[in-house]
């Protein structure tokens, strides 16, 4: 993890001791202006990003209620964006948690792998892979009454989150950029906006992986998640590096979850499907002057996840941030090459 985080560091810090007059000339030389949005074609971006978007669950019954937390609250992000790619790399360093009694809490590992693709003027793939161990029941004093703050959470170290995600955006409008509010090689220089069409899956499950005795059981469940929203997006440009972005998204979907039930013995399984409705918003503000860039973000996200005809729901309605900062610098000659090669090929891009 130190080296993670030295290596990043490094190759931010190290471009920013340029001359700036070499740069604004090669700033100036890669600008592909088209009235609304200004492409650095041959720079190469990179930020670092301090958030707090990860995964909490809340299970409503009709008897009990259960929310399930990691004990980890930051996260830090690598972002790297080139041309129509933008990767990144998502982890949760120790001397970032506030939650850093384990005794209480337990320990929680977290990784997100995310990419971006621009396909053309209209279309962004998105893909991501999670990863998430350990949690704790935050409303531990529900299950048990002698319960007072203070006391350790009942744990759940064994539980493992994983997923693989991916979602589709079509926007109407080509002169409006979604990238441009992510942090890329693209920047918005003129107010624009436009609808938005999202299609959004994902495959993953939740595995209880406690070793199993006489006296105990867990569960897996592997479920395949698909959404079809629908939503807006505005960036207004208030002044020559300033800027303020919102979108709003309302859609709904199904899930098909396969559930194993485990004994020492035994095991049964069954499945079923359910109902999705999600709402989702972000606000951003940020400053790009070319050379550096940084801005802010807040997101917003309910949804409801209602469990075949059992009466049971999942709940998700966390509001999460982002705080990001970042440059950009020449490329390297092979990265340009073969981006080339890789246009030639799939001209879409």
């Amino acid at each position: 993890m130190k080296k993670f985080i030295l290596i990043t560091v490094l190759t931010i810090a190290v471009p920013m001791l340029l001359p700036t007059k070499v740069w604004s000339q090669q700033i100036t030389d890669s600008l592909e202006n088209t009235g609304f949005i200004r492409s650095y074609s041959d720079l190469l971006s990179l930020s670092l990003d301090l958030n707090n978007k990860i995964e909490a669950f809340k299970l409503r019954t009709s008897g009990l209620n259960f929310d399930l937390y990691p004990n980890t609250d930051l996260a830090l992000s690598a972002k790297f964006s080139f041309e129509f790619l933008i990767f990144s790399v998502s982890t949760s360093p120790d001397f970032l948690n506030m939650n850093s009694d384990s005794e209480l809490r337990g320990d929680s590992d977290f990784f997100l792998l995310e990419t971006n693709l621009a396909l053309g003027d209209h279309l962004i793939q998105y893909l991501g892979f999670k990863k998430i161990s350990g949690f704790y029941l935050k409303n531990s004093s529900d299950f048990d009454p002698s319960w007072t703050y203070g006391d350790p959470y009942f744990q759940f170290p064994k539980l493992v989150y994983t997923s693989l995600e991916g979602n589709t955006t079509y926007k109407l409008n080509k002169d409006y950029s979604l990238f441009a509010t992510v942090a890329s090689n693209l920047r918005q220089i003129r107010s624009a906006g436009s609808p938005l069409i999202n299609l959004s899956y994902r495959l993953y499950k939740i595995d209880d992986r406690k070793k199993l005795t006489e006296n105990s059981s867990s569960q897996k469940s592997q479920n395949l998640e698909y959404i079809l929203s629908v939503g807006y997006g505005h960036t207004f440009v208030v002044s020559r590096n300033f800027y303020f972005s919102g979108t709003i998204l309302l859609g709904g979907g199904f899930t098909d979850t396969d559930l194993t039930t485990r004994y020492f013995y035994e095991r049964y399984n069954s499945g079923y499907s359910s109902k999705i409705y999600l709402g989702q918003a972000s606000v951003s503000t940020g400053f790009d002057n070319g050379r550096y860039f940084a801005g802010f973000v807040l997101y917003g996200a309910e949804s409801e996840r209602f469990q075949g005809n059992s009466g049971s729901a999942i709940f998700n309605d966390r509001v999460s941030f982002e705080l990001f900062f970042g440059h950009r610098f020449n490329a390297p000659y092979f990265m340009r090459k073969a981006s080339r090669k890789i246009r030639s090929v799939v001209p879409l891009l």
